[in-house]
């Protein structure tokens, strides 16, 4: 069986995509979100189960913010209510191993894995989820063969790509990240909420410079 609030906050990401100028990445991105949504073999795995972390305790106040944001965007608001809608579902994780990140990490970070390789629908060509990071954290460079596409639902965050300089993002914005590209976020005085696709090689987890 599908799980319908996933397969909506996927087509809401598309739909929002859509609205916004695009490169070959997004494109790609697109592609692949539309094959899964298409895709009658794509079914919930039994194994994975919601789960907390300790970064989620800033979820719902980055929700408020971008639900508030929300409302002067027209394409926005929807997508912040269908990211609310699978937040039940999400099984959080810091993901990387305590030894290369340290155990401090997994206090600021955590990441849901919707759709992919672990995730609540499983598939090796499509990745969707969402990653929380809390206040005053910077999350290293890190890189990964797949295509990342993050949609910044949040205030005072700060974007890098390819070890150069952090730039402040708009809610709503769009950040590309291409395939096997270091980047890294810094938050400031708020939590950063940012959804995420993947296309490309997804079975491969990112890993720090």
């Amino acid at each position: 069986m599908r799980v319908k609030a996933i397969d909506e906050f996927v087509a809401s990401f598309v739909l929002y995509l859509q609205q916004q100028p695009s490169n070959a990445d997004i494109e790609k991105a697109i592609h692949a979100a539309e094959r899964f949504l298409s895709d009658d073999s794509m079914v919930r795995s039994e194994e994975v189960k919601p789960a907390l972390a300790p970064v989620t305790r800033w979820l719902t106040p980055s929700l408020n913010d971008a639900k508030l944001a929300g409302n002067s965007h027209s394409h926005l608001a929807p997508f912040c209510q269908h990211t609310e809608a699978v937040l039940p579902h999400c099984p959080w994780t810091p993901g990387y191993d305590e030894a290369v990140v340290g155990a401090e990490f997994k206090q600021h970070f955590a990441y849901a894995v919707l759709v992919g390789d672990g995730g609540i629908v499983p598939c090796d060509y499509f990745a969707a989820g969402i990653t929380l990071i809390g206040p005053d954290f910077f999350y290293d460079w890190h890189h990964h063969p797949a295509i990342e596409i993050y949609m910044n639902l949040t205030d005072n965050s700060l974007w890098g790509l390819n070890n150069g300089p952090l730039t402040e993002k708009r809610v709503g914005e769009i950040i590309t990240h291409p395939s096997e590209v270091s980047h890294a976020m810094f938050c400031k005085t708020a939590p950063l909420l940012a959804p995420w696709l993947w296309a490309g090689e997804v079975n491969v987890p990112a890993a720090m410079c």
